[in-house]
């Protein structure tokens, strides 16, 4: 397909981020629609009008103008779909009985203290754990100056307690953060209060930035972003101040991984700041797949729960270097975004489908901001966050990075609050 017909499609795609962006950007700048705009922004139409305008793929001789033309017009039908289906859900009225009833039969919502103790319990031990791990492996200096990365794990059998440790660590911090969210959405937090989340956020911070994975970094750096911002501590211009330091910020880390990998040209600066990979390989898969490679049929969600057995699929990524690559490199991964796993696994179809159940699920969150319950309430911000995050991502990297480390904590501690406080008497219970 021509240049010419790419650039009509990204003008469309374009044009139709643009209008949403301004119909609710100025009431609300993290309403779910104007999130997405902005990482569809970030991986798909900066990086398309750099490609556009330069012709300098990253996978010279894989990706070209017809693949980028066929991966622009499939971001562009799931865009709307996504539109359409956040609007429909949104626009509907739902009776939220789960989210209303999160509570003990009869009674009141559980107690934030007792909510608050589990996060820090499950806190401390992820923080011992995830200790303990960089420690036996060679220490902090050792895990943030290793190449690559996913190097570091040198112990056998030690991979385990970086589970675990992140486990507690995310699950706590989220857990710790809706336990405040009474105090903290009418602006009731004490000195001791704000010592403590600043503890716990600071420590999880630090603990992200040694794994030195940008995802792992940007999660709970959002996440925080979220929960002051719909708490009301900072301003619509503030919370854009803060999201655009750490932009920044991710950019040099990309302009240094490129420069380390690259020859030192002026265009490696352009590598950081517009990342153009993942629109490649989903452009080279929509070309590849089926003609050279067969459809995955859901092989990829396979790795999803981390349970493994001999002769398994690839994973999502591993696949992903089999088809821009030709071969599966050990310690590195590619990634497509949501997108090219659900092309992957089900072509078209799958993509459109995939894209109309994450408007759907998006447009559904969007009644717990008016739940009666706190725990509804405080748990917005995370789902939110956890459910955008999955375009620039996948399914299978979302269950482990964001529902295993965070949804089924968080989950556990409330079921675990709710049958503690279940068996306390009345006059036992905390006010």
């Amino acid at each position: 397909m021509s240049w010419t017909w790419t650039a009509i499609v990204l003008a469309l795609l374009t044009a139709a981020v643009a209008k949403t962006t301004l119909q609710h950007a100025p009431q609300d700048i993290l309403h779910p629609l104007v999130i997405v705009n902005g990482i569809l922004a970030y991986f798909a139409i900066f990086p398309a009008a750099f490609l556009l305008a330069t012709g300098r793929y990253y996978f010279r001789g894989v990706t070209t103008t017809d693949g980028l033309f066929a991966a622009l017009s499939l971001v562009l039908l799931g865009y709307l779909l996504t539109v359409y289906g956040y609007r429909h859900a949104a626009t509907t009225r739902v009776r939220l009985r789960l989210s209303n009833t999160v509570t003990v039969p009869g009674r009141s919502d559980v107690p934030p203290q007792r909510l608050r103790l589990l996060g820090i319990t499950g806190f401390a031990i992820g923080g011992l754990s995830y200790t303990y791990y960089v420690l036996v492996n060679g220490g902090p200096i050792e895990m943030l100056t290793v190449t690559p990365r996913t190097a570091f794990t040198t112990v056998p059998e030690t991979g385990r307690w970086r589970m675990l440790g992140l486990l507690g660590l995310f699950g706590g911090l989220i857990t710790t953060l809706v336990s405040y969210w009474p105090g903290m959405s009418r602006h009731q937090l004490t000195s001791r209060d704000t010592t403590i989340l600043a503890s716990v956020c600071g420590t999880v911070l630090t603990a992200a930035v040694l794994t030195r994975a940008r995802m792992v970094i940007l999660i709970p750096i959002v996440i925080i972003f979220a929960y002051v911002y719909f708490a009301n501590y900072v301003t619509q211009r503030q919370l854009i101040a803060g999201v655009s330091a750490v932009g920044v910020l991710v950019a040099i880390s990309g302009f240094f991984e490129a420069a380390i990998l690259g020859d030192g040209k002026l265009w490696l600066l352009m590598r950081g700041l517009i990342q153009t990979v993942r629109l490649e390989v989903f452009a080279g898969t929509v070309i590849q797949v089926p003609s050279q490679h067969p459809y995955a049929f859901g092989e990829t969600l396979l790795r999803a729960p981390m349970i493994q057995w001999p002769g398994m699929p690839l994973r999502y990524g591993d696949q992903l270097e089999v088809i821009m690559i030709g071969k599966n490199r050990s310690h590195t991964t590619m990634s497509g975004m949501l997108l090219g796993e659900l092309y992957l696994n089900w072509g078209v179809l799958g993509v459109l489908g995939g894209s109309g159940l994450f408007g759907l699920a998006l447009g559904a969150l969007t009644h717990l901001r008016t739940a009666q319950s706190y725990i509804a309430r405080g748990s917005y911000p995370l789902l939110l966050i956890g459910t955008v995050l999955l375009w620039p991502t996948n399914l299978t990297w979302a269950t482990q990075g964001i529902v295993l480390r965070l949804f089924i904590p968080l989950a556990a501690a409330i079921t675990a609050a709710i049958i503690w406080t279940h068996h306390t008497p009345p006059e036992a219970r905390p006010v």
